[in-house]
């Protein structure tokens, strides 16, 4: 024997669920590139400091063999003895230039395959700490993409 249900206590409506389901899809499109926002902003400080780690590390070099070097990986007195960074967004390289005065240009380059954080593609530092950054059209976005950053 089944009970009739009370007339006010039917379920939802479709009304109702059309509304939630509206409701959802506008949290969802202001959440995800929030979250895109955030990751970007993530990797791009990951670069920034796998290039302050090199900069000391270049400068701990240059004290010690009165000159700069493009190897990282290599261990002293070939390189920097530095442990590359994981694979991922960016890859980092030194330049080292030999014009009668030492210096060098520490470089991360957003890798091919990575999210498109064509914003800040580019990020380079000297041996006397001129920042720059640049997209992926070679723009610059020096003061965007190195915010925040320490001087």
């Amino acid at each position: 024997m089944s009970k009739a249900q009370p007339q006010g206590e039917r379920g939802f409506t479709l009304l109702e669920v059309l509304i939630a389901l509206v409701v959802a899809v506008i949290v969802v499109a202001i959440a995800v590139p929030a979250s895109r926002g955030m990751a970007q902003r993530a990797r791009r400080g990951e670069a920034i400091a796998a290039l302050t780690r090199i900069t000391r590390a270049e400068e701990r070099y240059f004290l010690e063999h009165n000159r700069y070097t493009a190897q990282l990986a290599e261990r002293p007195p070939a390189g920097l003895g530095l442990t590359p960074p994981a694979p991922g967004h960016y890859t980092f390289s030194v330049e080292v230039h030999n014009t009668g005065v030492a210096a060098y240009t520490a470089r991360a380059a957003l890798a091919a395959a990575a999210d498109a954080d064509t914003r800040c593609s580019s990020f380079t530092i000297n041996q006397s700490g001129i920042r720059a950054a640049r997209d992926a059209r070679g723009i610059d976005r020096t003061d965007e993409c190195w915010a925040g950053a320490a001087p």
